[in-house]
């Protein structure tokens, strides 16, 4: 999905497609570790509490998901990789001392994790959470009706 991602990119800025392997990693980590069992859990306790694919349920099931998992989920998301991204810096900061420069607007390796942590979460979190919800919306209503449960997670991840 990275490399999807920084791929679309790249022709959108009509640029030759270097792959950032290290953001690869990190998301694919995020994504195995972090997000995927989250999300299974998640999911699955939606569904035993809130059953069913009435207009009822699923509203409810939305309405938590968005309202009120997306919201704790979001800032949980962005400071783990904000800490994935704080460990590879002293990487990249080898790379530059031994001529590798790159130009990464992530790269706050001359910053305290505390002040990269802070600012992330006042100016990336709630874009994150508002753009989220014009796409998850409409995405998880469509789940929560048509999905069944054991296909869940792997509908969210193809999102």
């Amino acid at each position: 999905g990275d490399l999807l991602c920084q791929s679309i990119v790249a022709k959108k800025k009509q640029t030759p497609t270097e792959f950032d392997w290290k953001r690869t990693v990190r998301f694919t980590i995020l994504g195995s570790f972090l997000v995927a069992p989250t999300v299974h859990l998640w999911y699955g306790m939606l569904m035993s509490r809130i059953p069913g694919t009435s207009i009822a349920a699923v509203a409810k099931r939305l309405f938590c998901d968005q309202g009120l998992f997306a919201p704790l989920f979001t800032p949980t998301f962005v400071a783990a990789l904000t800490v994935l991204e704080h460990l590879s810096s002293p990487l990249e900061q080898n790379n530059e001392e031994n001529g590798v420069i790159k130009n990464d607007s992530n790269n706050h390796h001359n910053s305290d994790l505390y002040t990269h942590l802070t600012d992330r979460f006042k100016n990336d979190v709630p874009d994150a959470i508002l753009v989220g919800w014009s796409i998850w919306i409409p995405s998880m209503a469509v789940m929560f009706a048509l999905v069944p449960g054991k296909f869940q997670v792997l509908y969210s991840n193809c999102v």
